[in-house]
């Protein structure tokens, strides 16, 4: 098993945990074990990758992207989770999966919805994206342990 196998399987054990109600998985999601790299920002919306959650399997590479407002209350954990398929050489990219988090940082939907593979718009959100997966470009400092870290530190 490699490395990136070792920690998809955790990230899978820590998301089935959540979605079946353990607090404890709830905090590790909130709290730690990632790596948020923030790859573009609108005036509403910040963009950002789990870089700890990217596995390549044969010719296909995955990463979690995380969506959230950059304007809310304090200690509103509210986000969209996105896994995104990558196939590097033709690029192209497809979701497979969205999680919705309420306010308090809990599950509120999950959509299982694997999507056809489509060539990426090299200047949109999976261009940029595909940056980080293909290209190995890493985010400016600072990058962020956690969600949690990340509105919890201002939101910046």
């Amino acid at each position: 098993m490699n490395i990136g196998s070792k920690a998809a399987g955790a990230a899978l054990f820590a998301a089935t945990l959540l979605l079946a109600g353990g607090a404890s998985a709830q905090d590790e999601v909130l709290d730690g074990g990632q790596d948020w790299h923030p790859f573009s920002r609108s005036a509403t919306r910040i963009y950002m990758a789990d870089m700890k959650s990217m596995v390549a399997d044969g010719d296909v590479s995955r990463v979690t992207l995380a969506v959230l407002p950059v304007q809310a209350d304090a200690g509103d954990y509210t986000h969209n989770e996105e896994v995104v398929e990558f196939r590097c050489g033709p690029k192209q990219s497809r979701s497979t999966v969205t999680i919705e988090y309420g306010a308090d940082g809990a599950v509120a939907a999950r959509y299982d919805d694997v999507s056809e593979w489509d060539v990426y718009n090299p200047n949109g959100r999976d261009g940029f994206l595909a940056g980080l997966v293909c290209d190995g470009n890493r985010a400016n400092p600072p990058t962020w342990p956690s969600i949690k870290a990340w509105v919890d530190g201002g939101r910046r």
